[in-house]
This record gives C-alpha cells, structure tokens and sequence, in this order.
C-alpha cells in the first residue's frame, strides 16, 4: 500500500496537485511520532536511537503532514540498512538564525558519493543499497520533492563502509 501511496504522491506532485500548507512545525514532535511508527522495526533489529533533537526545539517552516512524510522516508532507510545493534543518530543544527537542519545518521554500509544523486531518480537505487532493500527508490525521490516544495532541502553525506548522514533543511519558524 505504501508504494501506491508513494506513486500517486510523485504523481500529485509533479503536477502541481499536492497541497502545501506552510506553518511552524515543531520538528521534536515530528520526529517522536515518527519514532512510535518505526518502532517495531527498532526492536526487530535492536537498534538504539540517539535523540539529540531535545523537547522545544526550535519550529520550522513545513507542512506538518509533508514533513512526517519525509521523515519517516528517510528513519525507514536508516534502519533498513543499519546492522543490527547498530545507533541511528537523530541531530538538529540550530546555529543560523534562518535555517534549521534536521540530520538522521546511521551506520549502514554507505553509498559511493559519485552515485548519491541517482537516489533521487524514482526507481534507481545504489547497488549495495538494492541487495539490502526490497523497496522500490521511491523514498528519496518522494522526500526530495517534499523538501523542495517546502522551500527546503535534502542532502546525502556518505561513503562506502563509513555509514550516511541525511540532512534536512528548513527555514526557522519566526517567533510571534
């Protein structure tokens, strides 16, 4: 259901149908709900979460329902391809005054920097990430498209046998 689901959002989003409602969202909450979602898949695999995304982080300009999206997108490929017993790092960098990067890290076997931007091709994916996924590369390019249509970003730090570090950015939520 969730690759119906991930098809007909592409679909919607690349003529102009998915709505885009912009408001401060509260990125802590994002992610903890997140967290409940996948949390069978971190039991299954015994996984430790570390959190440094603490309660009142700063709000970013998002739509809520877009962001949860992205954000589970990109949590479900961090644990697809951690090991088992592996930490998945969840990070927030706040120092500009404009911009908030939420990052999600794990210690999976990395991607070739040179091969990152196909990811976010619909249906192509990395060699060692299609031996170790049974999805169809429709996450990255459904996140990416997300991030853009928030004004925001998506961006992939990696290589072989050193893990991947996804960032997020978002413009700050200005304060009332």
């Amino acid at each position: 259901m969730r690759i119906i689901d991930d098809i007909l959002n592409l679909a919607r989003i690349e003529t102009g149908r998915y709505e885009i409602d912009l408001e401060p969202v509260a990125l802590d909450a994002v992610l903890l709900d997140a967290l409940q979602v996948m949390a069978p898949r971190l039991r299954e695999k015994s996984l430790v979460v570390e959190n440094a995304v603490g309660d009142g982080a700063p709000k970013a300009m998002a739509d809520e329902r877009a962001m949860k999206q992205v954000v589970l997108h990109v949590l479900a490929n961090a644990l697809r391809f951690s090991p088992n017993a592996g930490t998945v790092r969840l990070m927030l960098d706040d120092g500009d005054p404009d911009i908030l990067e939420l990052g999600i890290a794990d210690e999976g076997p990395g991607i070739d920097p040179s091969r990152i931007s196909r990811l976010f091709t619909p249906f192509r994916k990395d060699e060692r990430s299609a031996q170790a996924s049974g999805g169809p590369g429709l996450g990255l390019p459904v996140a990416a498209k997300l991030m853009d249509l928030m004004g925001g970003s998506i961006r992939i730090d990696s290589a072989p046998d050193r893990g991947t570090r996804v960032n997020l950015r978002l413009a700050r939520a200005r304060s009332a």
